[in-house]
């Protein structure tokens, strides 16, 4: 209780740093700067249960993980933590302010080394060029095999360059995950992937794969995509 107090202390009257921890340990830094710092907060706390149960079954220590919206850095911190000394996670982002949080974050929760993130060369960017990082993506692509892509809105995969798109086809990325896709942006979801070479499944709420075609799909879905070439049912 004393630990709260001090944190809404620090927060809305003497205004300096202050920690947000996750359900999972994983720290987060905040700055009088940050004006929406509580629903930052929330949003760092990692709240899509089938998502959450996925990564925890699905990532191995020694694999690559590419975050492609890294927001605060709650999946990418996680997927660092499950990785443990061993594989790399890299995270990409246009914007500089994100970026500089990231960073901090990173060695906040002694992951430095292990989470890698990058934005150097994009960090003139505004957020809305995403589709440029991508491009930038593919031509610097110098990490081999990814085991998971994660991509959390469906409309880039439209705004994907060429020489993106071929990095695809060619079975370097294992397995790409999207995020909360809606119902209505399913069917161009299936065939942009289609076409790249990946097949489409569905996480259930207990985080297991499903078949698209046969499931009883929300509002809203988290889709994993598996390269049709790297062996996966």
């Amino acid at each position: 209780m004393r630990g709260k107090l001090t944190e809404l202390w620090h927060r809305h009257v003497d205004r300096k740093p202050w920690i947000f921890r996750d359900r999972f340990g994983l720290a987060y830094l905040f700055t009088r700067e940050d004006e929406v710092a509580d629903h930052c907060a929330r949003n760092a706390v990692i709240d899509n249960p089938p998502l959450l149960a996925y990564l925890q079954q699905s990532v191995k220590p020694g694999q690559c993980f590419v975050d492609l919206s890294p927001g605060l850095g709650g999946i990418t911190l996680l997927v660092g933590q499950l990785l443990k000394s061993e594989g790399t996670v890299y995270a990409m982002t246009p914007d500089v302010k994100r970026y500089r949080q990231l960073v901090n974050n990173v060695a906040l929760n002694q992951l430095t080394g292990r989470v890698c993130v990058i934005g150097r060369a994009v960090m003139e960017l505004p957020d809305t060029a995403v589709a440029i990082t991508l491009d930038r993506f593919a031509a610097e692509w110098q990490w081999g095999a990814v085991n998971h892509l994660r991509l959390a809105d469906v409309t880039l995969l439209d705004a994907l360059s060429q020489s993106a798109k071929e990095l695809f086809r060619s079975g370097r990325i294992k397995s790409l995950i999207l995020d909360d896709v809606e119902k209505s942006a399913l069917t161009a979801a299936g065939a942009t992937l289609a076409k790249l070479g990946f097949k489409l499944q569905m996480l259930t709420t207990e985080g297991k794969l499903q078949p698209l075609a046969t499931a009883t799909v929300p509002d809203k879905v988290t889709l994993i995509a598996f390269h049709q070439e790297a062996g996966h049912a």
